[in-house]
């Protein structure tokens, strides 16, 4: 990769979503993005749709139960870390709150009388990256589908 887009000409909230995203251990799905930056799902779908129109992201089919996968290439997610250092931890925190929260819903819906244990503590409350309304949207959810309603829309 040459010629990095330049990061100056962005606006606030998509570099902000850029630099949270250079933060995720993995490729984010627009729920877990939307988490882990903090923001609804429809506004993280419409900035990461933006950025990757502007090629900072990379879209990847994820399959019918993740949906679009969206991923950084190293060096633009180095030079976006560095935008916003001080985000990183709460970042992190918040996305593994999701992912836990959503791993509690699943198992609560899959074996609802399995081990009744109170939800683990977390930080970052109350933003969940998905709503799991039954045990099929455990097993085949697509982020299309409306049987899956997300939070804070």
């Amino acid at each position: 990769m040459d010629a990095l887009p330049p990061f100056a000409e962005l606006p606030v909230d998509e570099e902000t979503l850029l630099a949270r995203l250079a933060y995720l251990p993995a490729a984010a799905d627009v729920p877990t993005a939307a988490a882990a930056a903090g923001v609804p799902p429809r506004l993280a779908h419409e900035l990461m749709r933006s950025l990757t129109g502007k090629g900072l992201l990379t879209a990847a089919p994820g399959g019918a139960v993740r949906g679009t996968l969206y991923t950084l290439h190293p060096d633009i997610a180095s030079q976006a870390r560095a935008l916003v250092p001080a985000i990183g931890p709460e970042t992190l925190g918040r996305y593994l709150d999701a992912l836990v929260d959503t791993a509690e819903q699943a198992s609560r819906l899959l074996t609802p009388n399995h081990r009744m244990s109170p939800p683990s503590a977390r930080r970052h409350r109350p933003d969940q990256a998905l709503r799991l309304i039954n045990g099929l949207d455990v097993l085949s959810r697509d982020v299309g589908d409306t049987r899956a309603g997300f939070l804070n829309e």
